[in-house]
């Protein structure tokens, strides 16, 4: 017997789940691609594509290693391809990897999911995987990369696990090693493969070549990155992710808890039936668990050491997530009326979670009415905001030649305690892909500016003091209301006037 799949006891597949799981994944990825013809890009999607354009590998890798981008440069280069392709719609060429991979990290959820399930159970599964990274789908970002080489990983490190084919331990070994480069935290993977592999303990001593195997793809794939690795550094002692326990307990984290409760209700209503699991099977559920899990032990890891991390570095945690999540379904199988009512507890918030993530994250709308406004003043413009400075030199070329971002790299720690953004955006100014300024710089030409803040930017007060200090005179010269449209804090035009200049305006 197939200890994978264990055939005796999943239930079998309906005919109408054959089609209708492709089509479920079709729609999926008709969803992905509106969004992504419909968004504009958002900040990180535009230093893709920036670095995307240079084409070249050589050129894509030296606009890294000066710190344009903290990513690795795979999905860039896959992007400088289809953007080609695609050259009539920057947005859907620039996105188009990603959908790419998205398709076939939902294929391999399923494949995943067929070995161990039954009826439904590999449906939901898939759903639940596409709802839960739907916004990743259209992000012009490496995260779909690191959930599709994940996701096909595990398929062929189980399925070298059950046949011992040396072509699927060189296929996952691979797989591994493409999850790495596209995003350096995969390689929290090895945690779980050694769960797997030391608890099947190979015969005749396999399972340390395998893990040696795991060790060299990943020794080499950071090998080949550490000088850019290296540029990251300078960057974690002031990352911008602040300290906390919040990206601990996502809903990520409740589903978990919520797919173990349900499989110990379903070992204890199933009484002595749990004692003909396989041992195998065992193993593959603490494969998946320790896989879902890996958030609430990573986190804390990264918080003592550099405190570089955000919810989408661990994005691949999901794979485990939805693993357990049809364990759970496979063992109310018995059980249809409480099956189907915990199907649709989960889906129903998570479709509404999926909405709420997938919407524009673009700034530049909500700044409209003051960028307008400073258009009229005729002098050249700081605004704190990255986002706004970065979009208006991609979308609004006639307010990015007044536009400049403030190169201040105290007012970052004081405002933010990080100094990311500092370091991003002066190497973009430095590639001549925006307008940046030095405050203390401006204060000594001699010609008047404004400062474009909002109450969210923890600017005004120190600006104001810098150039008083300066011997400028600092006053507000507009307010919009409303201009951010989450919670309505206002925009303010602050305009500046150097002492000798002849152009204070009243």
């Amino acid at each position: 017997m197939d200890y994978i799949s264990n055939k005796s006891k999943a239930e079998p597949e309906h005919v109408v789940l054959r089609w209708l799981t492709p089509v479920t994944i079709g729609i999926l990825l008709l969803i992905s691609v509106a969004f992504a013809t419909w968004f504009s890009l958002w900040i990180d999607e535009i230093f893709t594509l920036r670095v995307a354009r240079l084409g070249s590998p050589s050129l894509i890798t030296a606009a890294l290693m000066q710190g344009v981008d903290g990513s690795p440069p795979l999905y860039a280069l896959a992007a400088s391809v289809t953007m080609r392709i695609l050259a009539f719609d920057l947005e859907l060429g620039v996105r188009l990897p990603s959908l790419i991979a998205f398709a076939f990290y939902l294929i391999g959820v399923l494949r995943i999911s067929k070995m161990f399930f039954g009826g439904v159970s590999p449906l939901f599964c898939v759903i639940t995987a596409g709802l839960l990274r739907l916004d990743t789908a259209y992000t012009a970002r490496p995260y779909a990369f690191a959930l599709c080489f994940s996701a096909w990983m595990v398929v062929h490190l189980l399925d070298a696990i059950r046949s011992r084919k040396l072509a699927s331990w060189l296929w996952s070994t691979l797989f591994f090693a493409l999850a790495v480069a596209s995003q350096y935290y995969c390689i929290f993977l090895l945690v779980p493969v050694a769960i797997l592999v030391i608890g099947r303990r190979f015969h005749a001593g396999h399972w340390e070549w395998v893990t040696g195997s795991y060790l060299l793809a990943a020794g080499g794939v950071l090998a080949l990155h550490y000088p850019l690795i290296n540029v990251l550094r300078g960057w974690t002692k002031t990352y911008w992710s602040k300290p906390g326990l919040n990206h601990m307990f996502q809903p990520e984290t409740l589903l978990v808890a919520i797919a173990l409760a349900g499989i110990g209700f379903a070992v204890m209503s199933r009484g002595s039936s749990i004692k003909r699991e396989s041992k195998d099977r065992l193993i593959v559920f603490f494969f998946l668990l320790t896989l879902a899990s890996l958030p609430l032990f990573v986190v804390p890891l990264i918080r003592i050491t550099t405190n570089a991390f955000v919810d989408r570095y661990l994005t691949f945690t999901v794979i485990g997530l939805v693993g357990i999540l049809g364990w759970m379904l496979d063992g109310l199988r018995q059980k249809s009326a409480l099956r189907w009512g915990v199907m649709s507890a989960i889906l129903l918030p998570l479709i509404w979670q999926a909405y709420g993530a997938c919407q524009p994250r673009v700034w530049l709308p909500r700044y409209m009415d003051a960028l307008t406004f400073c258009k009229t003043l005729n002098v050249d413009v700081l605004c704190p905001s990255t986002c706004v400075v970065t979009e208006a030199s991609l979308y609004q070329p006639e307010f990015a030649s007044f536009l400049a971002y403030p190169l201040d790299q105290q007012a970052e720690l004081i405002g933010a305690s990080s100094d990311t953004s500092f370091r991003i955006m002066k190497a973009q100014g430095n590639a001549g892909w925006l307008r940046a300024a030095v405050l203390s710089e401006m204060c000594v030409k001699g010609k008047p500016f404004a400062i474009l803040t909002d109450e969210r930017l923890t600017y005004e007060k120190w600006v104001t003091d810098v150039v008083v200090a300066a011997g400028c005179d600092v006053r507000e010269a507009a307010a919009f209301q409303g201009a951010k449209l989450s919670d309505g804090r206002s925009v303010k035009v602050l305009y500046v006037t150097p002492v000798g200049s002849q152009r204070l305006r009243k």
